[in-house]
């Protein structure tokens, strides 16, 4: 495996949908344990391609050799639920760092991220939720509170957040009575 891959990070448009939903497939299939991805749709990816509501989704393209064409590497969505009731502001155990009602629009979530097995051990998910929150961070201000979930023993993913200075701030049941860690950083 050739580590000096090309890898650019862009926003995802709607021609890559498709291509997406194929990286969500590969990356549930190829999990040691499936509840560890709960895997989202066409229509809550394109949902999150709308700018509107400060939600995103971000790409990476790979290419192998200057000859080669890029592809999907993989993805990631960061989703602004805003008033939702899902919005993990709520469910923040850390009072010190804990957002307020009228500050709820300010908390984001990297809600979703897969990366094609080929591509694998490139640290495109740490790219790309650096590439998020270097965007968060330049259109946003201060203060947003960066949050995430991720399963206890997924630990591929637990070690992205952390190396990105993200906490453990608690465990809860969540979709449906899965194990997840409440990951969080405040910028």
């Amino acid at each position: 495996m050739d580590m000096s891959t090309e890898i650019e990070i862009r926003h995802a448009q709607e021609t890559d949908v498709k291509e997406i939903v194929r990286l969500i497939k590969e990356a549930g299939q190829g999990l040691e344990h499936r509840d560890w991805f709960v895997p989202d749709d066409e229509t809550f990816i394109r949902q999150h391609m709308r700018h509107g509501s400060g939600s995103f989704v971000l790409a990476a393209d790979c290419r192998e050799t200057e000859e080669s064409r890029k592809e999907l590497a993989g993805y990631l969505i960061v989703r602004c639920p805003q008033k939702d009731d899902d919005n993990l502001g709520r469910v923040l155990q850390n009072q010190e760092r804990m957002p307020d009602e009228s500050m709820m629009d300010r908390v984001f979530h990297m809600e979703s991220a897969a990366v094609s097995k080929k591509y694998s051990g490139r640290h495109i998910q740490y790219r790309l939720m650096a590439a998020a929150e270097e965007e968060l961070k330049n259109t946003k201000g201060s203060p947003v509170w960066l949050c995430g979930t991720v399963h206890p023993d997924n630990k591929k993913s637990l070690h992205t957040f952390l190396r990105l200075g993200y906490e453990i701030d608690a465990t809860v049941k969540k979709y449906g009575g899965l194990d997840r860690h409440i990951m969080c950083k405040y910028c």
